[in-house]
């Protein structure tokens, strides 16, 4: 029987230049995203967000927050699983100072696009509305 992640992570890196987001061209439908992925197996969330976010953009980072677990859902299986958002603030270096590469190890492209035009640039309608959840509790907090 096939193992199904209990987690997987979602990564906001934020740089003076605005905010990096990727894309599988080789996807079925390639949309554009936050970076992340599944939490393996003995890994901690931020350290899975640090790995996926090595692999999907060239950027390493040590200082990483965990914003906080935003929902329970249903994603491609019947298993509930926890998606846990977090936040990387490098927004006293650019992207190019960080190392983020126009295509990561694993092939996804790279972009960077405004703060202001962070939303209408995510396909992945998931990854809009976690954006949504998080301006929502940004504003409540």
């Amino acid at each position: 029987m096939p193992m199904f992640p209990e987690g997987a992570v979602v990564v906001l890196l934020q740089a003076r230049d605005g905010v990096v987001i990727v894309r599988d061209p080789t996807h079925a439908d390639p949309q554009w995203k936050f970076p992340g992925g599944n939490i393996e197996p003995g890994e901690t969330s931020i350290r899975a967000a640090q790995r996926e976010l090595k692999q999907e953009t060239g950027v390493f980072v040590l200082a990483i927050s965990r914003f906080e677990v935003l929902l329970r859902e249903k994603r491609y299986t019947k298993i509930p699983h926890t998606r846990v958002f977090v936040g990387v603030d490098a927004k006293e270096y650019t992207s190019a100072e960080l190392g983020l590469k126009p295509r990561g190890e694993t092939g996804e492209e790279t972009k960077v696009v405004s703060v202001e035009d962070l939303n209408e640039q995510l396909e992945l309608k998931d990854h809009r509305k976690l954006l949504r959840d998080l301006a929502r509790l940004s504003r409540v907090a």
